[in-house]
């Protein structure tokens, strides 16, 4: 065997996979700045693409998981071309897309998906794409924050803030799923979170807080999927009822199931009561559970703790809610419920004593008026 030739050939084996391996490399970040130029390669933070449409346009075709850094502002002055939302993401690679902002970015250089000056939602994830976010602020729409549909799958991240926009923090439709690890939705001005049907929220961390709304059925989260928290806080989120408010901080809609494991749901508010004039029904300071025909609605606590919600008319902490021929089940092993106040039915409420209520565990005490009760109260 000629070992000079042997020699020579590994060399420029290795050679090869070293260069395939450093071009792979390269290509899973790509960088992106309303300074840029998509005629750059955009692979480096000297040369980047100037809208985030053509990093996702590079990255759908990534083997692996990929990421996107996004160096300042961006809005649609810099993105234009979308129809139904300032940025879309309909093609992601075969791994996760990581958008996040610069590591250690600020001032200036902080990152930000901005929907100033649009009546659109500032972002929509579609078509199945799998899409994770760190360090990046997504504000400012008249709109929605963030849209979630088609089947895909988005997990925020830490240093993720989706703020101080009109419509809805988050919505999550179309069979998708939403996972909280870390970052804050708040002050955004119809609820922080929306699940439709057939959808699923997992939150394991972070805080949904001081949304606000007008008549809404949850103020922090709507979930008519699945929800399961187990960790993080839902606080200070208001509903400001003048006919048909509920919910504060969780709303869980017809045949829905919310999985309380850990974290708090904490000092959230629904305000008005029109007695007089009859016409405000606003109630559930904490979490208000509506039963269904087919009595499917389900609340299991088995742990976590919701305290100090309050409302002015009844249920401060849970309330239980049925109408003729609708029904439903709390089961309750684990956490707190405490200090929560209301008119009427402080701790738990069972408004028209059709739901299944089973409390084997936890605490549940010091609630204003009382702990559990049940019936009609007007």
């Amino acid at each position: 065997m000629n070992t000079k030739k042997t020699s020579l050939l590994y060399l420029f084996g290795l050679i090869l996979f070293v260069t395939l391996l450093s071009t792979s490399c390269s290509a899973k970040r790509w960088y992106v700045s309303s300074q840029g130029n998509d005629a750059n390669k955009g692979t480096s933070e000297k040369a980047p693409f100037k809208t985030l449409n053509k990093a996702i346009s590079a990255a759908s075709t990534a083997k692996n998981d990929c990421s996107i850094i996004v160096i300042g502002v961006l809005n649609a002055e810099s993105e234009s071309g979308n129809d139904n939302a300032v940025f879309v993401i309909g093609q992601t690679g075969e791994g996760i897309l990581t958008i996040s902002g610069k590591e250690g970015g600020q001032g200036e250089q902080s990152a930000v998906l901005s929907g100033t000056d649009t009546n659109f939602p500032i972002l929509r994830v579609e078509k199945k794409s799998v899409v994770r976010f760190e360090n990046i602020e997504i504000s400012a729409s008249a709109n929605a924050g963030l849209i979630v549909t088609g089947g895909s799958t988005v997990t925020l991240g830490k240093g993720v803030k989706i703020n101080n926009n009109s419509g809805a923090g988050i919505i999550v439709e179309e069979k998708s799923a939403l996972f909280m690890e870390d970052g804050e939705i708040s002050g955004n001005g119809e609820r922080g979170v929306y699940i439709a049907e057939e959808c699923t929220f997992t939150m394991f961390g972070g805080r949904i807080s001081k949304n606000t709304g007008f008549d809404l059925w949850g103020g922090g989260v709507y979930i008519g999927g699945s929800f399961t928290m187990e960790g993080g806080t839902i606080s200070e989120n208001l509903v400001e009822s003048k006919v048909n408010g509920r919910g504060g901080g969780v709303c869980v809609w017809m045949e829905a199931l919310f999985t309380l494991k850990g974290g708090q749901i904490i000092n959230n508010k629904v305000t008005g009561w029109n007695r007089r004039g009859g016409v405000t029904n606003g109630s559930a300071g904490g979490v208000v559970v509506c039963g269904s025909p087919s009595g499917k609605t389900t609340f299991i606590m088995e742990g976590g703790e919701i305290s100090g919600n309050s409302t002015e008319r009844y249920a401060g902490g849970v309330l239980l809610i049925t109408d003729q021929g609708e029904k439903g089940t709390f089961t309750m092993t684990g956490g707190t419920i405490t200090g929560n106040t209301a008119r009427g039915g402080g701790g738990v409420y069972d408004y028209g004593g059709r739901f299944t209520v089973t409390i084997d565990g936890g605490e549940v005490s010091g609630n204003t008026p009382d702990d559990v009760s049940d019936g009609w109260y007007w």
